[in-house]
């Protein structure tokens, strides 16, 4: 029994092997040593979630900053990156950040990020902004109850989750 240093590249994923030659178990009657396979468990992250190369995160932002624009910060692997979002940007808008995803094994290239904008709604309000709320309210265009076009619920899911739930 010894340890042995192993060098894990960049961008190898859960489930995949390494192979190690000559550092596995004695051949029988002098026999060179067999090759010993590691395989790979990745820790899952906090808030990024890996589909391929690709990476994708769920950042909250206000209803303002949708409304009117704004600069948002975003974490990557390399740090944050700044990225805008123009005026009237809707819930559940998908962004893609080139190059900003998971390093490709065969060393051509990285994978792209995919950023989902969800509204993030208050859960306390001043008296103040409860006032604000209410004024643009009565600005809004006359509301209306009629039901939206029926849909199976997937949209506003990102296409990683739908895929685990058709593959189990």
């Amino acid at each position: 029994e010894r340890k042995l240093k192993v060098k894990i590249p960049a961008g190898i994923a859960t489930g995949q092997r390494l192979r190690l030659q000559g550092e596995g178990e004695h051949g029988t009657g002098g026999k060179s040593p067999g090759d010993l396979y590691v395989v790979i468990h990745v820790e899952e992250h906090p808030f990024l979630h890996r589909d391929g190369d690709n990476l994708w995160c769920e950042i909250p932002v206000t209803y303002p900053t949708l409304a009117l624009g704004g600069k948002i910060a975003v974490p990557t692997l390399n740090g944050e990156q700044q990225i805008t979002i123009t005026k009237g940007t809707q819930p559940g808008t998908r962004l893609r950040l080139r190059g900003q995803g998971m390093p490709q094994l065969s060393g051509n290239g990285q994978g792209s990020m995919y950023v989902i904008l969800k509204v993030e709604v208050p859960i306390h309000l001043s008296k103040d902004q409860q006032e604000l709320i209410k004024k643009l309210d009565q600005t809004m265009p006359v509301k209306s109850s009629k039901p939206s076009p029926r849909s199976n619920g997937d949209e506003g899911r990102p296409f990683f989750e739908r895929v685990r739930d058709i593959f189990g």
